[in-house]
């Protein structure tokens, strides 16, 4: 997989997500991908610990173990992700937790 930095999640309203990521040796450059889910959808992993942005970076963290991130789509729905995957919930918690709340209500980042 390429190496890239930390993706930066910009929130667009409406349980929408900008994810901007920039593999370090992509000759096509950054990579943007939308992020969308339904409340339910986000409330089934989201918590007073960790923030909605948290669960989007982590989806993606869980994402760019399956592929490299050009080749992820411009919009990923959040409720596709855990309807293709079996063992995404689990993933996905086992990232929030071993991020950890932040000061700022974030999690962690993870390198």
């Amino acid at each position: 997989m390429t190496p890239q930095a930390q993706p930066q999640v910009e929130d667009l309203g409406d349980h929408r997500y900008q994810v901007h990521l920039d593999p370090h040796d992509s000759a096509d450059g950054p990579v943007e991908v939308v992020i969308q889910a339904r409340p339910a959808v986000l409330a089934r992993f989201a918590s007073d610990r960790c923030s909605e942005t948290a669960v989007v970076a982590g989806t993606v963290a869980y994402l760019l173990t399956h592929q490299n991130p050009e080749d992820l789509p411009a919009q990923v729905d959040l409720e596709d992700v855990a309807a293709a995957y079996d063992d995404f919930p689990a993933e996905l918690r086992r990232w929030l937790d071993s991020s950890g709340p932040t000061p700022s209500g974030e999690g962690r980042s993870h390198s």
